[in-house]
């Protein structure tokens, strides 16, 4: 088996129970999601989607599961590779934080 130097990163959304099990608006329907927890499984998607574009064509993505996301990558050159992928989690985290606030803006 060969081995390699990578990266492993996982994105996860904190609060992501309680923000969607929050919008539940019909608890007696356990069988579906209501419309309330669909809008904010959507949310959560949409904010989601906003870090994985943002990490794209450095890190790998490598598999989805509700608020999570797990990225990796094998780069030729790892020695500085670890500054590249730092700074775009920064830029990930602001843009999710922007959407976040837009998305505060829009219910007001």
């Amino acid at each position: 088996m060969e081995s390699h130097k990578g990266f492993i990163t996982l994105v996860d959304i904190s609060g992501y129970t309680n923000f969607v099990s929050g919008h539940n608006t019909d608890a007696a329907k356990k069988d579906k999601l209501s419309q309330g927890q669909a809008h904010a499984e959507h949310i959560i998607s949409d904010l989601l989607e906003k870090v994985i574009e943002e990490l794209d064509g450095v890190l790998t993505i490598n598999k989805l599961q509700g608020d999570a996301a797990l990225f990796y990558a094998i780069p030729d050159d790892p020695t500085n590779f670890s500054e590249k992928i730092i700074s775009k989690l920064q830029n990930s985290f602001k843009k999710f934080n922007q959407h976040v606030n837009d998305i505060k803006f829009c219910a007001t």
